[in-house]
């Protein structure tokens, strides 16, 4: 019983991937008083989709949080939502593409976060003042894939879930020329922010 974070593997021309290093480092941590168990996704819809779904219910997880990676911001993005549509016209890491493929039923249905939008940002933002913004920009790609998986999940199990997207981290943005990105252990200590805030909302409601 303790709390999945996601992330994906490198790909293209992004040889680091700051989800898949963020996961590395907080994976068999301890947060709120329960351990992390981080996975690294393939960038591959179809063995994604597998292993999460593998990933999600062998255990009885309190808080599940997927992220990925968006090389074009500055923050940290709390998506706001998400919808059961994979869609992508460039390939994925399998030479696949996506039409109009359906996560669950066969309509078109958009799940809110499960995140607590209003405490992340008066902790994290306001009084910690770090990178963090929200957004409902997440597309219909790998990102949306894996944040509609967990935040389905999450509201199975009434508990908090949701999907991050970080920006580039330095190694990244020196090797491609980037101006937008953020230190790595900025990162990361946003995340874990996320995910404490996230642990106090879930008692303080079971506790009402």
């Amino acid at each position: 019983m303790g709390i999945l974070v996601t992330g994906f593997s490198y790909y293209g021309r992004y040889m680091f991937n700051p989800s898949e290093e963020v996961v590395r480092a907080i994976d068999g941590s301890t947060i709120g008083g329960l351990r992390v168990r981080g996975v690294v996704l393939p960038v591959s819809l179809r063995r994604a989709i597998d292993l999460l779904e593998k990933v999600l219910y062998e255990r009885d997880y309190r808080m599940v949080l997927a992220t990925g990676l968006n090389p074009r911001i500055s923050k940290l993005i709390v998506e706001l939502a998400t919808v059961n549509v994979a869609h992508f016209e460039g390939l994925d890491e399998d030479k696949r593409r996506a039409t109009l493929m359906y996560l669950d039923r066969s309509e078109v249905e958009a799940l809110a976060t499960r995140l607590p939008v209003e405490r992340i940002y008066s902790r994290c933002v306001e009084r910690l003042n770090l990178p963090i913004t929200f957004s409902v920009a997440i597309g219909t790609y790998l990102c949306n894939a894996a944040g509609y998986m967990v935040t389905r999940y999450a509201k199975m199990r009434r508990i908090p879930g949701g999907f991050v997207h970080l920006p580039p981290h330095t190694d990244l943005a020196m090797r491609l020329g980037l101006g937008n990105y953020r230190p790595l252990r900025e990162i990361i200590e946003a995340i874990r922010c996320i995910i404490e805030v996230s642990l106090e909302q879930r008692k303080n409601n079971a506790e009402d």
